[in-house]
């Protein structure tokens, strides 16, 4: 990465380089899970490829967990102004929208922070001041299927906003809103950015169904992207999956899955959608290991206990095989390059989480889809890839093993077209982040 400037709130810029700038990412979730730590790293080796010097602050909904993590890589990570509400929250998450919205109408106006009591509050505004640029982290949250968590999202974008420092978007989704409250909320202030860049068609139609045309808009791809490894890299970090046990067949083929709890919005009933899921795989991975003398990896994206935990569901589907002694259910909490060199090592993935898809494509391995929310199959068709996308509400085991085998046959001609996409989109995530230097320069 070269030199990395750190900034914390309240400090100065380094001295040592007048052009930097310091950028300020919002909307951060939780490093635990991989696909958004993919996203937020990806963001900073994007930003610091246009400008090694750059300040990058993080506000996220973890501050505890993401401080550790995302210093080792030169960011402060400091909390989300929701964080840490007291009961009742929906008087406490309203006392701080109240508390955001003044404290940063008082930035715009005086250029200075004023005394707050709330802790998070405080330290969020410290953040806006010091910021030269404030830019949306890439994700899938506006959208309303987790009903009122996206006002918690919502919040920060609104003192950004309104302390006057330019905004942006990088590599977001939007949709779907089922509720008008929410969708007409978020379209307003979807208005505000002065760029939005998106990460798939999809979302480009939403923006345009919001009536979200005030920004200056394009399309992009996930910033995970940016993440990619040079060859050297790859091949001197290659790990070798661990073996399951009383298996030493070396000509087997290495399937990694990656699983996940889903809510199955729209469907009363969720946890026999749940069920269904789980024995397609289960019934696709035994059959599998038969046809393709294949051993299986449970690779676990998100380990953040005990509310999301893909082991949890790694092992439901384990204990529905009938060949659960030809497969790993991987429980360490992987660094999230050790994960990436992991999955290079699979021959192929079949992918429910779906950063755990583009973690494949980094690696050069071929990835069958199980898509849950249109982010899945936006990125799929980016990479020329969508006949391999399977929906989470009526995924069979059929299609699964027909999808895998299939694979498998053309496995050195999708190699050689997914390395050459991933090219092509690492290169459009960096060059989206230079979009940052002109804000600064236009604002």
């Amino acid at each position: 990465m070269g030199t990395q400037a750190k900034c914390v709130p309240g400090e100065t810029k380094p001295t040592v380089n007048k052009t930097v700038n310091k950028v300020l990412i919002i909307n951060c979730y939780d490093s635990r899970n991989k696909g958004d730590a993919a996203i937020v790293l990806g963001t900073m080796t994007a930003l610091r490829k246009a400008d090694p010097m750059v300040c990058i602050g993080l506000v996220t909904l973890a501050p505890e967990i993401d401080g550790p993590f995302y210093e080792k890589y030169g960011a402060e990570a400091i909390a989300a102004p929701t964080v840490g509400m007291k009961r009742p929250k929906i008087l406490s998450f309203w006392l701080i929208v109240i508390a955001v919205i003044i404290g940063s109408l008082l930035i715009r106006v005086l250029g200075q922070l004023p005394s707050h009591p709330i802790r998070a509050v405080r330290t969020f505004l410290q953040a806006l001041l010091d910021a030269d640029v404030v830019i949306s982290c890439g994700g899938g949250y506006w959208q309303d299927s987790w009903g009122y968590a996206v006002l918690v999202h919502l919040v920060q974008l609104v003192g950004a906003i309104l302390s006057g420092k330019p905004v942006m978007a990088l590599g977001i989704s939007v949709g779907p809103f089922k509720r008008a409250f929410y969708r007409w909320t978020v379209a307003y202030w979807l208005n505000k950015y002065r760029v939005i860049v998106v990460r798939e068609t999809i979302s480009l139609k939403m923006l345009e169904n919001l009536r979200v045309f005030k920004p200056e808009t394009t399309l992009g791809t996930d910033m995970a992207f940016a993440l990619l490894l040079s060859e050297s890299e790859n091949d001197g970090h290659k790990r070798t999956p661990p073996q399951p046990k009383h298996i030493s067949r070396p000509s087997a083929t290495h399937i990694g899955v990656t699983v996940r709890q889903w809510a199955f919005p729209g469907h009363h009933d969720r946890q026999q959608m749940q069920k269904n899921y789980e024995q397609a795989l289960a019934c696709a991975l035994d059959r599998l290991i038969e046809e393709l003398n294949a051993h299986v990896y449970f690779l676990p994206q998100v380990i953040a206990e005990p509310h999301d935990d893909d082991r949890k569901v790694a092992r439901r589907v384990l204990s529905l095989m009938k060949e659960s002694d030809r497969t790993v259910v991987i429980e360490d909490d992987l660094p999230i390059h050790d994960l990436i060199f992991l999955i290079s090592s699979m021959d192929l993935v079949i992918a429910t989480r779906f950063h755990s898809a583009i973690l494949s494509f980094l690696g050069g391995v071929p990835v069958v889809a199980i898509e849950y929310e249109h982010k899945t199959s936006g990125i799929m068709k980016q990479m020329g890839l969508d006949e391999w996308v399977l929906h989470i509400d009526n995924v069979t085991s059929d299609d699964i093993v027909a999808c895998c085998i299939a694979i498998r046959q053309k496995k050195d001609a999708l190699r050689e077209h997914i390395l050459k996409k991933v090219n092509e989109l690492s290169n459009i995530a960096t060059e989206n982040a230079k979009v940052v230097e002109s804000l600064t320069r236009r604002w």
